[in-house]
């Protein structure tokens, strides 16, 4: 009698053991025809411009409205206005805020009053952090406290539809280097789990771009796990990655400078500024700057040179070092004629400066290199194709 308890146990026991090998399945993988009993449609945050559940990143050089951009979406999906003419679904919006905290209440004012909207219409849907917060070990606390503050709002019955993190290298844990993979990877996982922990909500990314002024700072893993990606430069916005889509054309805008009715403890008036969008620019006619080898050898030198001393302006010796330790020659005598040659053609094309005998790069609007077919530094990514 005992025996047959034992294989009766045995048997249940792994008729639910079963049941959990299957659903952890179920958890992990699908079929296609659990698929396909679902109609096909792509959800968008902004019509045409940004899709709902991902991740992407707006960034460009420093003074170019990346943060004014980010808001001006923000807050249109806040209020469920539309984004420069594009439908937005409403909900809640996280902002992350690392650097000058105390403007963005002044840059919701500016945006209420440019746009006719009372910031009640806004209210408890645009939850600002009141610190630098950063994206380490503790996410899973960020998320409860996210989850804290959505439950005592009296928006608790919406949903959290965006997250924006402005900028990325103040969010990272403190010390961590930008350009290691290790760690843009890592953050990268932690920004999945804030997806994983509001479903449907996009986490936008706000970043600076590199000496290079037409690509993101850092290590190049975060733009490769990027869904989309728009570049802020010289007053067009334009996308240069969208993964599940048509890539929208540019939009030009220019920045307005908005009165807030205030006045600062000197009696001054106090403003702040909004973007403002001029429509679909045409196809720029530009104007390339050709690079053979040597050249584009001499400038990446120049870069590889600034980042290590961590200055924008080098000496020349310390620029002919990176490019012979670069150059795949042997004999050092040629190496240094051929960096001569080179830095005399970079001097008459324009692509470097000289102050006090200390060399810079200048901003590359656009030249081409012969072992690429990219224009990398034009300003629509179709130009860049």
């Amino acid at each position: 009698m005992n025996n047959s308890n034992d294989v009766l146990g045995k048997i249940d026991f792994e008729e639910d053991q079963n049941e959990k090998d299957i659903a952890r399945a179920s958890s992990n993988f699908t079929t296609f025809t659990e698929i396909k009993d679902n109609p096909l449609t792509k959800k968008m945050l902004i019509e045409d411009f940004v899709g709902i559940g991902c991740k992407g990143m707006i960034y460009g050089a420093s003074y170019e409205l990346k943060t004014g951009i980010g808001l001006d979406m923000a807050l249109s999906i806040t209020t469920g206005k539309s984004w420069n003419g594009k439908e937005t679904k409403q909900g809640i919006v996280f902002w992350y805020a690392g650097e000058a905290i105390d403007n963005i209440p002044l840059r919701v004012d500016a945006w209420c009053i440019h746009h006719g909207v009372s910031p009640d219409e806004i209210g408890d849907k645009f939850i600002l952090s009141r610190k630098k917060l950063r994206f380490d070990s503790a996410i899973s606390e960020l998320i409860f406290d996210m989850n804290t503050m959505v439950a005592c709002s009296d928006e608790y019955n919406m949903p959290v539809v965006a997250v924006f993190i402005d900028p990325l290298a103040q969010h990272l844990p403190l010390g961590a280097d930008e350009n290691n993979s290790h760690v843009i990877l890592d953050f990268i996982d932690k920004v999945d789990a804030l997806l994983v922990a509001f479903p449907g909500c996009t986490v936008f990314i706000i970043h600076h771009s590199g000496h290079d002024r037409w690509r993101p700072r850092g290590s190049t893993a975060l733009p490769a796990a990027m869904d989309f990606t728009y570049w802020v430069n010289k007053g067009v916005l334009s996308c240069v990655k969208m993964k599940d889509g048509a890539e929208p054309e540019d939009i030009k805008f220019k920045c307005q400078g908005i009165d807030l009715g205030i006045i600062d403890e000197r009696g001054n008036p106090v403003s702040s500024c909004v973007p403002v969008y001029g429509g679909v620019p045409a196809r720029r006619q530009i104007v390339v700057t050709k690079l053979n080898g040597t050249e584009h050898l001499a400038l990446t030198a120049l870069h590889a040179a600034c980042a290590r001393l961590k200055s924008d302006n080098i000496s020349p010796d310390e620029w002919r070092y990176d490019f012979c330790r670069l150059h795949p020659g042997e004999n050092e005598t040629s190496k240094i004629r051929v960096f001569n040659r080179a830095l005399t053609a970079m001097i008459t094309k324009k692509l470097v400066e000289v102050e006090g005998g200390f060399y810079s790069a200048k901003s590359q609007d656009n030249f081409t290199c012969p072992d690429s077919k990219i224009n990398v530094g034009v300003g629509t990514s179709r130009d860049k194709k």
